[in-house]
């Protein structure tokens, strides 16, 4: 490569390796602050709710690596193609990670005592598992939305607003985490996932389209029907409840038109390779 080369290519690079660095730090920001702040047994109990929801992340994770080439192809091709996959992605987010956060908020009792036994027990630990798992919903859907917006070159507007949900993670952390300690880090990070959340879509509203809230409502009554069935069923041991609780979500969903017509070809692509997946 020449000089000029390396140039350019640093040039171009660098507000994906600062947004990179930003998210490392932003992902530590809490841990970090509870130990300046709070006592040992309060990073415990955070972290005890914090992996289990970071164990999600992999699903929407893997889930950007597969579009963002997309993204970058058909932004050049085709803006139409290009917002249908966001809308997509978007959705599909949000159909399977609203069950997640609430059914994980109404059932945090008994998962900590599943996961960890009696080790992380308490009320304030419950709330925080339901708080963070609310949170990684936003959490997911910005990554689907930071995708768009490193496709389409706006990545340093990206960098921009991962640093300010840092600034305003870390001050809203001196208020939270001394007056209600792990549980305030918690509802923090909440709140700074929802900022990010409404900045990008402000962006991507004024930058690229309109999306459209409305994706969220048959999620949330498929939701509350599942919740309000699986606190019914509180005696049925935990991985059982679990499955019943999202057949009962799928079950609803379907029944209020949930899924499209695009959903249901979706499906079937999926069921005939899987099929040969298996003959093989």
């Amino acid at each position: 490569f020449r000089p000029s080369n390396w140039v350019g290519m640093l040039k171009e690079s660098w507000p994906f390796a600062l947004t990179t660095l930003f998210v490392a730090l932003y992902n530590r920001v809490d841990i970090i602050m509870l130990s300046k702040l709070s006592t040992i047994a309060d990073i415990g109990k955070y972290s005890a709710s914090f992996r289990l929801t970071e164990s999600l992340s992999i699903i929407p994770a893997s889930l950007t690596m597969v579009l963002y080439p997309l993204m970058s192809k058909y932004f050049k091709e085709s803006r139409e193609v290009l917002i249908n996959i966001h809308k997509l992605a978007f959705r599909y987010i949000v159909l399977l990670f609203v069950p997640i956060a609430i059914g994980a908020t109404l059932l945090a009792s008994r998962i900590m005592f599943w996961v960890y036994g009696n080790e992380f027990l308490g009320n304030d630990v419950y709330l925080t598992l339901g708080i963070l798992s609310f949170s990684s919903l936003f959490l997911f859907l910005n990554l689907i939305s930071t995708n768009l917006l490193n496709a389409v070159f706006l990545e340093k507007r990206v960098m921009a607003v991962i640093l300010l949900g840092i600034l305003f993670n870390v001050l809203t952390n001196f208020y939270f985490i001394p007056k209600y300690g792990f549980v305030g880090a918690a509802f923090t990070t909440l709140l700074t996932e929802l900022l990010i959340f409404f900045i990008f879509i402000a962006i991507i509203f004024r930058k690229i389209y309109k999306p459209d809230f409305r994706v969220f409502i048959r999620p949330l009554i498929a939701g509350s029907v599942m919740g309000f069935a699986v606190m019914n069923l509180l005696f049925i041991n935990i991985m059982p409840l679990i499955a019943i609780g999202g057949a009962i979500y799928f079950l609803v969903l379907f029944t209020i038109g949930g899924f499209d017509e695009n959903d249901k070809q979706i499906f079937r692509k999926l069921l005939i390779n899987a099929k040969g997946i298996l003959q093989k």
